[in-house]
């Protein structure tokens, strides 16, 4: 088997979790700044593709260098995770990491993308 690229987009149309019922222009717009968080999240990973980060990392990590806010929340960088992992973008791997609330936590890391022959 032989190593694809990762894809340079996030191919998912559901970005935001709409438990607020948000609709029409305010519901696109949080799908779209959702979707540019993930974008951030997805970078960050394929940067450090051998290492594992929890979410508290990326979130201090992307602070640190400038690529998102300290007002973003925790969550935010949670949810993009969580919806990278369900796209097969990143993996959950069995180790844990203290975070940044004592609070063990699991880390993740960019899936590997291996092409296979269908014939």
């Amino acid at each position: 088997m032989e190593n694809q690229q990762h894809p340079t987009e996030i191919v998912d149309k559901t970005h935001f979790w709409n438990t607020t019922s948000l609709a029409g222009n305010e519901l696109v717009k949080a799908d779209e700044k959702c979707e540019k968080q993930e974008l951030v999240v997805f970078r960050f990973f394929k940067q450090h593709p051998e290492k594992e980060f929890t979410p508290c990392e990326v979130w201090q990590e992307l602070i640190a260098a400038g690529k998102i806010l300290a007002t973003v929340p925790i969550t935010s960088i949670r949810r993009a995770i969580c919806n990278l992992t369900t796209n097969l973008y990143l993996v959950r791997t069995m180790n844990k990491k203290l975070g940044i609330y004592n609070a063990k936590n699991f880390t993740w890391k960019l899936a590997k993308f291996e092409q296979t022959e269908l014939f």
